[in-house]
């Protein structure tokens, strides 16, 4: 039993080493495109914290659906680039769209919880025969989502580097995720995949909803805005003559 033990874990840890080594290349290119291209000058602790707040849980979770529904690298990673690109090309559009929702401007335009209800529902269907398919969706809608809300939380106001190294940093979440889930026995899959997707979808309801539905609180109108013209004075009865009258 012990001997056979380590041949039968053997394919899982196989099946994670390629997404795993993909997502430490990520990691060490985008390190290295830091120090060679981008250099300090970008906050990047503000971006991390940004895209952390709208796009962290998405990411773990579209990682952890691709691992476990067992969708291929030779599709995920195609269908993350066109969503990307359909992202970038639709953002006039989403936008347009978005500012018709109540507070969306101030909160990333939702791409979020947009992102995470796709995420959310592609978790849900793993052991389905519409596991592979959803997951594909969930990665381009995800993408798209990342691709909007990238320049939006960019605190450097459109520096180059920022795309590239903000995306990178995302994808290689996503492929150490992806290499998690191949590692794990495949009941314990399903078991983390219901878990995340009950987060992620409870995060973007409820962070979606609230966003919505918050109304703010109410302002005192400026006092500047009470007062009368700028020539005019608060006690008419002892307004000044003009000049040149007669007493």
């Amino acid at each position: 039993m012990s001997a056979t033990a380590p041949v039968q874990q053997r394919p899982a840890f196989r099946a994670a080493l390629a997404p795993l080594a993909a997502g430490l290349a990520v990691v060490g290119s985008g390190a290295l495109g830091w120090l060679v291209w981008a250099g300090p000058g970008v906050a990047w602790g503000v971006l991390a914290g940004r895209l952390a707040g709208e796009l962290l849980l998405p990411a773990l979770g579209l990682g952890f659906a691709a691992g476990a529904s067992g969708t291929p690298l030779v599709l995920f990673v195609p269908a993350l680039a066109l969503g990307g690109w359909l992202g970038d090309l639709g953002q006039p559009l989403f936008l347009q769209g978005a500012t018709l929702l109540p507070n969306a401007a101030t909160h990333a335009f939702l791409t979020g919880p947009v992102a995470g209800l796709g995420v959310g529902l592609a978790l849900f269907s793993g052991g389905t025969r519409f596991a592979r398919v959803g997951t594909l969706l969930a990665a381009a809608l995800a993408s798209a989502m990342a691709s909007i809300a990238i320049p939006l939380l960019d605190p450097s106001f459109h520096d180059p580097a920022v795309p590239v190294l903000a995306a990178a940093g995302l994808l290689a979440l996503v492929l150490l995720l992806f290499a998690l889930a191949r590692a794990m026995p495949a009941s314990a899959r399903g078991l983390g995949a219901r878990i995340l997707g009950a987060w992620v979808l409870a995060v973007a309801l409820l962070y979606g909803g609230a966003t919505i539905a918050f109304r703010g609180r109410m302002v005192a109108p400026d006092a500047t805005g009470l007062m009368g013209p700028a020539d005019s004075t608060p006690f008419p009865d002892f307004a000044p003559e003009p000049a040149g009258s007669a007493p």
